[in-house]
């Protein structure tokens, strides 16, 4: 799923576990609690795997709009396989 921040209003993602990417060249605020009294930044074009529900936010409101992608599932690895 992708959400778009344009302000620091909170927003709960749907998604409870899996890998959240901010594709956006805005850092956001992520935190395990809607108050954000633990909280993390999470850069642009990073990425971070999760296992609990999760609040987002943009840092500083800004005139452009910071998208987040959140898949489900845990990301990672360069995508070569073997079998």
């Amino acid at each position: 799923m992708q959400y778009k921040l344009t302000d620091t209003s909170v927003i709960q993602i749907t998604e409870t576990s899996g890998t959240i990417q901010n594709i956006s060249n805005s850092t956001v605020e992520i935190s395990n609690s809607a108050d954000f009294t633990d909280s993390f930044l999470l850069y642009p074009l990073n990425k971070v795997f999760f296992t609990e529900q999760l609040y987002i936010r943009a840092c500083e409101p800004t005139a452009q709009i910071i998208e987040v992608n959140v898949a489900p599932f845990v990301v990672s690895g360069s995508g070569n396989s073997s079998s």
